[in-house]
């Protein structure tokens, strides 16, 4: 009669929350899957920092700063040293600076990039799943809300329908002795059984 409880539908915020989380992780995946490739090669032995998307801008930002401080440099030793030896050792002397610097960047490139890169694959291994979990217990969670939410509102309802039933028979029986105990106490006497039945 009752028939069983229905889980509600979501409610349009839960519905909303799950397009965005969706549009999210759709337009990260590009991302993620690039970072896995190079993530088993770096497992296999077969990375190369140097052939990372990120090394070209690192390298040309690096070195566009030290090419800068080699300009100012050499103008201030043409300015301020004399002619002749002093001025040639000088130029020397920032030549082979600049050399070094710059032959420094890729290995400290590399070296920051296979960091990065290691630091990430530890949290992809050890915390996507306990994300994942969760994710999944909240999802879970939600759900049974909505269920519980959905038996009780069955179980009212239920209870308000057995109720009614209650009434009408204990109101019909309660006419049908009308004639003997007469009028208003036969409608009294059967409203009275109509409401001992619907309490139970």
């Amino acid at each position: 009669m009752g028939g069983g409880s229905k889980t509600p539908p979501p409610s349009p915020y839960e519905t909303t929350l799950a397009d965005i989380a969706k549009q999210t992780f759709e337009q990260s995946d590009p991302i993620r899957q690039a970072f896995l490739s190079q993530f088993g090669s770096l497992m296999s032995g077969g990375f190369d920092p140097q052939k990372s998307p990120l090394f070209a801008p690192m390298y040309s930002s690096a070195r566009s700063g030290l090419e800068g401080q080699y300009d100012v440099a050499k103008e201030n030793i043409l300015a301020g040293t004399p002619r002749g030896g002093g001025q040639v050792e000088a130029l020397a002397n920032l030549e082979g600076n600049r050399a070094d610097k710059i032959g420094a960047i890729p290995g400290m490139l590399s070296t920051d990039i296979l960091t990065d890169l290691l630091n990430k694959s530890y949290g992809m291994a050890f915390g996507a799943p306990q994300q994942s979990m969760s994710g999944l217990s909240s999802a879970a969670g939600t759900y049974s809300n909505r269920a519980g939410a959905a038996d009780m509102a069955a179980a009212q309802q239920q209870s308000a329908l057995y109720g009614g039933l209650g009434t009408m028979l204990g109101m019909g029986g309660g006419m049908a002795l009308a004639g003997p105990l007469g009028g208003k106490a036969g409608a009294g006497a059967g409203k009275a059984i109509g409401s001992g039945l619907g309490g139970k």
